[in-house]
């Protein structure tokens, strides 16, 4: 996966930004995919069985996935050949 994101960086000029984020939310991101103490946590609230998240760590995921949103497009501009655009998302 390092390898995969370093070559995702290099082939789309995001600096370390992938694997930036690889480092910082893989442990987290492979306990809520794969059944870990992460998400059997999050399914308990003051003994009952129902999600516990705050709006902060919502709106946090909600982020998150706007951002990935912007970085597709900005790859998919780029492998269009419409820099031009690719820039002006990038530069927002």
């Amino acid at each position: 996966m390092s390898q995969m994101l370093a070559e995702i960086d290099q082939t789309y000029a995001t600096g370390t930004f992938f694997q930036t984020f690889k480092g910082s939310n893989w442990e987290a991101m492979c306990s809520y995919a794969h059944s870990g103490a992460r998400q059997i946590a999050r399914r308990f609230t003051n003994g009952e069985v129902k999600p516990s998240y705050s709006d902060g760590e919502i709106l946090e995921v909600l982020n998150v996935t706007n951002t990935a949103v912007i970085l597709l497009t900005i790859a998919f501009f780029k492998s269009m050949g419409c820099q031009r655009e690719a820039d002006e998302i990038q530069n927002f």
